[in-house]
């Protein structure tokens, strides 16, 4: 298990995790080089090496379209629409959440943007050995001298060959005033972590260097980077006990959750401090925000590069300078949130702009902050993949006659339908789970011969899903959908039942008004239930009447259960109805004049006659539950109620161990297959005995 899956697994797994001897003790030492990756640190600033040349000088715009790369919200659109009309562009604006799934899908051509927002230098090294961004022509972006001095020759990047900073920030945590003391949390300082009494109402980040760096900084190691195993296996435990103590959220959401008081404290990124009282609800008044800055923490920028491909690059380079004015960033900043790496741009300048308040001021980093604190700087693969854990026909049959002839070739278009969009997937997805990893992207190499397949890895998640950090996740879908199975069969069986035998005339309008929830988008549905249930939410304020009072949306089980329920229930009651409306009435009756009771008679006729119905009922409703991911994604978005389905999801989009997610995608059709082939033999065996 990587670096980047620690956390996620740490923090939704029950149990403790085992350090691997073997694995930690690969671990070295951070060198500056490993293989085709050029690393900087503070104490070792590094020159990277030239993948081409920067583009000349003196270059008309290109005008059209510029697609940029950015995180969310990370742009004015008003400092946008200023540059389009300046500039005579067009920008478009591509979404992401992750650098590793962005760098993954920058090297397979899946996005092509002209320029990139965000990415720091944890990333930087594998853009420029993976070849996907140019050097800089910095004649084009005369702002640069507008930066803080340590930034415009930056460690990572000396020069600034490939990069131009844009945001700085300090890691701390942001709370809520008017529900945590300040004084007691200046006192406690990163102990406030761990303090049980916000259990339920703590968040960590997610990203898996700075949540372990919080658990290295509040044991008092401030070499975040480290790859000594002890000092690994420490902080390990340590997050355990932070696990068991609050039973965190593990998200990038607390800028808003902390406003809107659905948490009370959270460790965060000191821009997404900045930007809470944006989200705070009118009338509200933002001194109920607070944030203390740490003395030891992580200091950090993120930067403009520019891909390789890039079909505007001096729209892209003009961009660049742009939001490098001091005017434009101030700007930009009042809607961000986040701090221009700027000289001008202070405490002051942004107070008086209005882009921050004074209750969490302490968040700004200053030239000081930003020198004596620590950075997270890439880490060699090999250091990066481990200093963590590791652990998942018939005899009597006819020669074919023209009858069956005319059958089969009936069949033909279904069969080439699932061979092109079936057969040829899975096999992909087999060749990803049993081919190889890439040494320096640490992504998956598919090998598509059968006879070169590996299983090692596959081995590893195996062992991971029997007795390591997987089993959990496995354990906990395997109930999930059991209880949902059940809930759903005892909410759709009477309905089946009912309209079957006894509906009548209403039968049609019963029917509509089941099927009627699939007009309306999954996403909107669930959404809705996120209204009802949400502290403010009618069936919250419902059920308060009555005494009860219950965080439905906060790592709820039960939530999730009644999610699956209320979104795969109609696929139950459906087929139930269609093998309980073939029944023939007359043999129920017939029971119950030969003496047996309504209970007899529903036991031994009608169950044993629904039974291929019940069987396909539950298959149908249980295959689609083992792959859920949105409706706890939606409905809790806490590790502590993860399914296989957001295991895989993870692995294949946020991750770089896409083979991890295609090992569980094969396992998990491994496990669907034995279903299927158990309710095939059963539906042959019913109709075998119906025959005789």
């Amino acid at each position: 298990m990587q670096r980047r899956d620690f956390l996620r697994t740490l923090l939704a797994t029950t149990g403790g995790l085992a350090i691997a001897p073997s694995v930690l003790a690969a671990c070295g030492s951070t060198s500056s080089s490993s293989g085709a990756l050029v690393i900087g640190t503070p104490q070792n600033p590094v020159t990277l090496p030239s993948t081409g040349e920067a583009i000349a000088d003196g270059l008309a715009n290109e005008g059209g379209t510029m697609e940029i790369l950015n995180w969310a919200d990370y742009t004015n659109p008003e400092v946008i629409a200023d540059f389009e009309k300046a500039f005579g562009v067009t920008v478009k604006q591509t979404i992401y959440d992750n650098e590793d799934a962005a760098i993954a899908k920058l090297r397979n051509g899946t996005l092509k943007p002209d320029l990139i927002i965000g990415f720091t230098d944890t990333a930087l090294a594998r853009i420029v050995a993976g070849d996907l961004v140019q050097p800089l022509n910095q004649t084009y972006i005369p702002n640069r001298t507008n930066l803080l001095s340590g930034l415009q020759n930056p460690y990572y990047d000396q020069g600034s060959q490939y990069t131009m900073a844009q945001f700085i920030y300090g890691n701390g945590i942001g709370f809520r005033s008017d529900r945590v003391d300040p004084a007691q949390v200046a006192a406690e300082g990163y102990d406030s972590m761990w303090n049980s009494s916000y259990k339920g109402k703590l968040a960590v980040v997610d990203s898996y260097r700075d949540t372990i760096s919080l658990a290295l900084l509040q044991a008092g190691v401030t070499d975040v980077n480290t790859s000594d195993a002890d000092v690994l296996a420490a902080a390990q435990e340590n997050l355990i006990r932070l696990r068991e103590a609050t039973s965190p959220k593990v998200d990038i959401v607390s800028y808003t959750e902390i406003p809107a008081g659905n948490r009370d404290i959270a460790y965060m990124w000191g821009g997404d401090a900045l930007a809470m009282p944006f989200f705070l609800a009118e009338g509200t008044s933002p001194d109920v925000l607070g944030f203390w800055y740490p003395k030891d923490t992580i200091t950090a920028n993120d930067f403009f590069c520019i891909p390789k491909a890039s079909a505007t690059p001096v729209a892209a380079h003009q961009f660049i300078n742009y939001l490098l004015d001091v005017e434009v960033a101030i700007k930009n900043q009042t809607y961000v949130g986040y701090q221009p790496a700027l000289t001008e741009v202070t405490v002051e300048a942004m107070l008086s702009s209005g882009g921050i308040v004074e209750s969490v001021a302490d968040a700004v980093v200053t030239q000081e902050r930003y020198e004596a604190g620590a950075r997270l700087v890439s880490l060699e693969p090999e250091v990066d993949a481990c200093g963590t854990t590791c652990g998942p026909r018939s005899p009597l049959a006819n020669p074919m006659s023209s009858r069956n002839r005319l059958w089969v070739a009936l069949t033909a278009p279904g069969v080439a339908w699932l061979a092109v969009f079936f057969a040829l997937p899975f096999y992909a997805v087999a060749c990803v789970a049993f081919g190889s990893i890439d040494p320096i992207f640490r992504d998956a190499v598919p090998q598509w011969n059968p006879l070169n397949w590996d299983f090692t890895q596959a081995l590893n998640v195996l062992d991971s899903i029997v007795s390591g950090p997987l089993r959990g996740v496995v354990t906990r879908t395997l109930v999930y959908v059991v209880i949902a199975m059940a809930t759903s069969f005892a909410l759709g069986f009477p309905i089946a039942y009912y309209l079957a035998r006894h509906a009548g005339k209403r039968r049609l309008m019963l029917l509509t008004l089941i099927v009627l929830p699939f007009w309306v988008n999954y996403l909107m549905r669930m959404l809705a239930w996120v209204n009802l249930l949400s502290p403010s939410g009618f069936a919250q304020r419902a059920l308060s009447f009555f005494g009860i009072n219950y965080n439905w949306l906060d790592g709820s089980p039960i939530t999730v259960i009644l999610g699956l329920v209320y979104g795969y229930v109609p696929f139950l009651i459906l087929p139930l109805y269609a093998t309980l409306e073939r029944i023939d009435w007359r043999l129920v009756d017939a029971a119950r004049d030969l003496g047996a009771t309504s209970r007899q008679a529903f036991r031994l006729v009608t169950v044993p006659l629904a039974s291929a119905g019940l069987v396909a009922a539950g298959i149908l409703i249980a295959l689609p539950m083992f792959g859920d991911y949105y409706t706890n994604d939606l409905l809790s978005r806490s590790p502590n109620t993860e399914m296989l389905g957001n295991q895989i999801d993870f692995y294949i989009n946020n991750s770089s161990e896409p083979q991890n997610g295609a090992v569980l995608v094969m396992f998990l059709s491994g496990m669907l297959l034995i279903g299927l082939s158990w309710y095939l033999r059963n539906t042959a065996r019913i109709g075998r005995e119906r025959v005789r």
